[in-house]
């Protein structure tokens, strides 16, 4: 790693540290919603998370692994969503030894695809992954892998209750939502580098919400956009709870990470990535379990992913494929409730602003310090 990556490293890890004793998940915006199905719904996401983890389903899982996918797929046809997979055979799995018993160097995987169609050919993309994860080094064997209830049971229930608020409105969409469940993330990004080979899951899409698990608890963190955010932030402020700030898309850029967003964005697509961080000791580990969750966490992802979606899909801006297109970053961050941005030209502005007043400060202080010389 270059020194570069390994100061950014550095930052990243003091500022979990710091966040850590702190208490993520005391500056949580979110309240649980367990009665307004108007919004997503903590306890239908429960009902969800206890389904898709009721044991670890790795890739390798079969049995297991499939149950999960039924159970999905069983949730989008109910709402009414027509579905499919995509079935990818004997693909490579590098370092197989790695991923400890049943762990092959060719794999069998599939990818569950669902489209609601708008008036317009314009789609937002939600995506995460619906296989679990080994247990990471630290006193685990990988039989005691996690059960995924984090990661992704966080982002697959609040997909499927994001699905069925906009479905249960009844209004007419002027633009579509497509979503990806994709099989094979904890081994290699694997399905989504299968998935961006088929051209009917990508055709339209222009916004990409990725969502992710780094631990079981905290606030919902927008931790990553696409490069030339600037028009990108524009549907991120749809949001009623927003927490991000761009130190993290720009340290994330530099470090050795990985999510199936790193594929999306290696094919120029467009969007952002949510995690929660908090309770990092948890991540892949048995310990992702339903008893780690946290509410405030799952209504967190809720509050930020439906009204975004909300606005694309009723927005008929958002038809047009050129809407998110910008040639530069923005400087943002949340203070409160707010969202609060500006361009890095404006930063400039402000650091140059900022520089001069401290330059004539210190002048006038020298000015006022040889006057009072002289008066002697």
């Amino acid at each position: 790693m270059s020194l570069k990556k390994k100061i950014s490293a550095l930052i990243l890890a003091a500022t979990v540290g710091i966040s850590g004793l702190i208490g993520y998940d005391s500056m949580n915006p979110s309240k649980p919603n367990y009665t307004d199905d108007s919004k997503t719904n903590v306890n239908r996401q429960m009902e969800h998370i206890l389904n898709i983890s009721k044991e670890p389903h790795r890739t390798f899982d079969k049995e297991s692994k499939e149950n999960v996918r039924d159970y999905l797929i069983s949730q989008l046809e109910e709402l009414g969503i027509e579905t499919k997979t995509y079935k990818y055979e004997n693909v490579n799995l590098e370092n197989h030894d790695s991923y400890g018993e049943g762990a092959t160097s060719k794999v069998e995987l599939e990818n569950i695809y669902g489209e609601i169609k708008g008036k317009s050919d314009s789609y937002i993309l939600l995506a995460t992954h619906y296989d679990s994860a080994g247990a990471k080094e630290g006193g685990y064997s990988q039989s005691e892998g996690s059960l995924g209830s984090a990661g992704a049971g966080y982002a697959l229930s609040t997909i499927l209750e994001t699905l069925r608020v906009i479905k249960e409105s009844n209004v007419e969409l002027e633009n579509g939502i497509k979503i990806l469940f994709t099989d094979g993330e904890e081994c290699g990004l694997l399905g989504a580098k299968e998935s961006v080979k088929e051209k009917e899951i990508f055709d339209g899409v222009n916004y990409v919400i990725n969502i992710e698990a780094r631990g079981t608890s905290g606030p919902a963190i927008m931790f990553e956009t696409s490069p030339n955010n600037k028009a990108v932030l524009n549907l991120y402020e749809a949001t009623d709870k927003p927490y991000s700030y761009s130190i993290t898309p720009e340290i994330y850029r530099l470090l050795p990470n990985g999510t199936d967003f790193t594929v999306f964005l290696e094919n120029n697509l467009t969007g952002i990535n949510i995690s929660v961080l908090d309770g990092f000791e948890n991540y892949h580990t048995p310990n992702d379990n339903p008893d780690n969750l946290s509410d405030k966490s799952m209504q967190h992802y809720g509050d930020q992913v439906l009204p975004i979606v909300r606005e694309f899909v009723s927005n008929e801006k958002y038809s047009n494929p050129d809407v998110f297109e910008s040639k530069e970053d923005s400087i943002f961050f949340t203070l409160g409730n707010q969202f609060i941005r500006y361009s890095k030209n404006t930063n400039m502005v402000l650091l140059a602003l900022i520089a001069l007043s401290i330059l004539f400060a210190i002048l006038n202080c020298q000015f006022k310090s040889d006057k009072l010389l002289m008066n002697h």
